[in-house]
């Protein structure tokens, strides 16, 4: 997949899931799904129809990347950015490959590399990306593991030095599968296992504050929705 359909990819991803975090009608005393490593979970945004259930089977974090068994030469060399906050929380933007050696896996100071372990199973769900003309969603099953986001719920988003609604939120940046394609075909009555990483940075090495969400903007309103699921990683300090 060239650069140009991964950038389409991803921005139908952004497309689809962007209303998690703004749909409305999360009336008093709702709240976003909040469940635990090992329990099933549904992703509604994106199915067009039916069910799919997803689990994390495990969270692992690391200063180094190759301690986790991802490779760091496997990740796309556009787009890809993270951003890392100081102690004094201001924001710094490192792109790739500056911020990890390659060689050795070990990642810049300040920042870490969650691994998610997760398992699909699709009961009768039919996918909401639909075909382009191109042949790239010829069928009705494909789906997209960069659908899930890391959410930082103790660190807000800033802009030119100003603190944002909106918490920090951040897209994977590793997928085990990523020399089959950027999407996985899972028809109904199968399931899949595989793995997506993230890149992240705090200066107080603190991260047990991280869960893995499926909208791609976290805010007090998402938190109310209870069509937005929150799954906690249990994940503590690393470094």
């Amino acid at each position: 997949m060239n650069g140009k359909t991964r950038s389409f990819v991803m921005m139908l991803a952004a497309a689809l899931l962007l209303g998690c975090a703004a749909c409305g009608g999360a009336g008093a005393g709702e709240q976003a799904d909040t469940v635990a490593v090992g329990e099933k979970f549904t992703a509604p945004y994106q199915v067009e129809s039916g069910t799919m259930h997803f689990t994390v089977n495990r969270a692992e974090i690391s200063d180094n990347m190759r301690q986790l068994g991802a490779d760091p030469n496997s990740m796309a060399q556009y787009d890809n950015f993270v951003i890392r906050y100081d102690g004094n929380g201001t924001k710094r933007t490192l792109y790739y490959p500056d911020y990890v050696d390659l060689e050795t896996g070990q990642l810049a100071d300040g920042l870490a590399f969650v691994l998610v372990d997760i398992t699909a199973e699709n009961t009768d769900a039919v996918s909401n990306i639909t075909g382009d003309g191109s042949g790239l969603f010829d069928s009705e099953y494909m789906f997209l593991p960069s659908a899930f986001y890391l959410c930082d719920l103790a660190q807000k988003d800033t802009k030119d030095g100003k603190e944002l609604s909106t918490y920090m939120t951040m897209s994977e940046k590793w997928y085990s599968a990523q020399q089959e394609g950027y999407m996985y075909e899972l028809p109904p009555g199968e399931s899949k296992t595989f793995q997506i990483g993230f890149v992240v940075g705090r200066a107080d090495g603190d991260y047990s504050s991280l869960c893995l969400t499926t909208a791609s903007q976290v805010d007090k309103r998402a938190l109310r929705s209870p069509d937005v699921v929150l799954v906690d990683l249990g994940l503590g300090a690393c470094g």
